[in-house]
């Protein structure tokens, strides 16, 4: 009896006497995988053929953020064009543009600072960096809140979001 993996020809028993491999009296190779297509003319040899691997499950959030990151290329570049058109258009549906134009101007504002000066001390990121950067973070947002104060004293119509947004839009020529 051939042995089905080494093909050694055994005089009997259960094993095969150089692999170990099972031997049964009616053996059936095993069906190839899916992706091993048989050699012609070689029998019991297959080769390995491209398989079509389906594409993975996109992340959702992943794919917003992408959204939102290519929308607020698009904006800065309207913007940093001409600033005084576009804030004129601006309102509440770029509140998310004016966010995030404000968090960077915060942020970028202390990492100058930081790389300005030669930090050697453990915490000197989140001193320099972090801390400040919410604090003008939130200084900014006052700033645009007295703005809209002053705007509904003067009994002009605007939202604040419509502030929030225009202010955050002409951060960004600077």
């Amino acid at each position: 009896m051939n042995c089905p993996d080494c093909q050694h020809v055994n005089n009997g028993g259960n094993f095969c006497e150089q692999c170990g491999t099972k031997l049964t009296s009616a053996y059936s190779p095993p069906d190839p995988p899916s992706h091993m297509q048989p050699v012609q003319g070689g029998a019991g040899q297959y080769v390995q053929t491209a398989q079509a691997v389906p594409p993975p499950n996109p992340n959702v959030h992943l794919e917003n953020a992408k959204q939102a990151s290519k929308m607020y290329f698009s904006y800065f570049m309207t913007v940093l064009k001409s600033p005084m058109a576009a804030t004129q258009n601006t309102n509440r549906e770029q509140l998310t543009n004016g966010l995030i134009s404000i968090g960077l101007f915060a942020l970028i504002i202390p990492l100058i600072i930081y790389f300005s000066l030669d930090p050697s001390s453990d915490g000197a990121f989140m001193e320099f960096v972090v801390k400040p950067a919410f604090s003008y973070g939130i200084f900014i947002l006052l700033i645009a809140s007295y703005t809209y104060v002053s705007i509904k004293l003067g009994k002009a119509s605007a939202g604040y979001t419509d502030v929030i947004a225009r202010f955050g839009s002409m951060l960004i020529p600077f």
